[in-house]
């Protein structure tokens, strides 16, 4: 290795000091005298010839330099933390923090969890939610669950365990008062429901269905797929809504869906970082979400 490692004490300084926003802190978050914090600072600034912190009142923020070099660091402690949690019989693991959208969290990954922890007892999960990721730059999260297109990166280790089968589903009651059976042309007696991120859903669905585009009594929008799924179930009108959140209570008959499903373009994927792919319980959660989720042959019917 050409290029001399900094200590390891240098670097834990730098890291505390990065997240506590003065050396202060850093300091008292360590247990050890403010100089020595600042000593540590200086040689590492020395070593790499950079400055890593710039001074904004009593505050010290990271220079570009010291964000980038921060966020390797934040990567490279939580890697060693878990593969030595991994190894050691007498560590006590901390939770498995997992990234997920709110409404796929409760509709979909929340009412298996029962499966993971039998399969995996002492297993424990963190679920945080995110908005929708394309990447982990969230340095405290191990993995992240995203859905819509993904761009495939070195860095990130992607796999596809879900698709993405969306479809018109309404009450029971809606279906009868407007006397949809198996005419879309029925729908313009109710409303769509439709959400905020999702605008043009209903546009997508008639086009991929070769169906004429229907007039609705109203159009009720949503800020998110939770209040539009719920909205459906009450019976104001009828929404586009990914099969896997809605299974249950299609089983049940608490919501219909006279026109089926269809497949859109990308899916859902659990990304996290290449150097993580192999770990133990990265794999078991991988395998896990592989067994319950769904992904039709590439012939199969969908939306591009």
């Amino acid at each position: 290795m050409s290029f001399k490692l900094p200590s390891l004490v240098a670097l834990r300084a730098f890291e505390a000091v990065a997240r506590c926003g003065s050396v202060r802190k850093a300091a008292d978050d360590l247990n050890v005298v403010h100089g020595a914090v600042s000593q540590q600072i200086r040689s590492l600034e020395d070593q790499l010839g950079v400055s890593l912190f710039e001074r904004r009142g009593k505050r010290l923020l990271l220079t570009s330099n010291g964000k980038r070099f921060s966020d390797a660091i934040q990567d490279a402690f939580g890697v060693i933390e878990r593969a030595a949690t991994e190894i050691s019989p007498t560590a006590h693991k901390r939770p498995f923090k997992l990234g997920i959208m709110r409404t796929f969290g409760a509709y979909w990954l929340v009412p298996r969890l029962h499966d993971l922890i039998h399969q995996k007892p002492g297993f424990e999960l963190e679920m945080v939610t995110v908005p929708v990721l394309k990447n982990l730059e969230d340095t405290s999260l191990d993995a992240v669950i995203v859905g819509g297109d993904y761009v495939p990166r070195p860095e990130i280790d992607g796999t596809k365990f879900m698709d993405d089968i969306v479809g018109p589903v309404m009450s029971p009651q809606v279906a009868a008062r407007c006397g949809i059976v198996d005419d879309p042309r029925a729908m313009s007696r109710s409303s769509a429901l439709v959400t905020s991120s999702q605008l043009h859903l209903w546009d997508e669905w008639f086009a991929a269905t070769n169906t004429p585009s229907v007039r609705f009594t109203r159009r009720q929008v949503f800020d998110s797929l939770t209040l539009t799924i719920e909205a459906a179930r009450a019976g104001l009108g009828i929404a586009i809504i990914p099969q896997a959140y809605i299974a249950g209570y299609l089983q049940a008959g608490s919501l219909v869906a006279p026109f089926g499903f269809l497949r859109r373009s990308g899916g859902y994927h659990f990304l996290c970082r290449t150097r993580d792919a192999q770990l133990s319980d990265f794999k078991r959660l991988r395998a896990f979400l592989l067994t319950q989720g769904t992904v039709l042959p590439v012939d199969s019917q969908s939306i591009q």
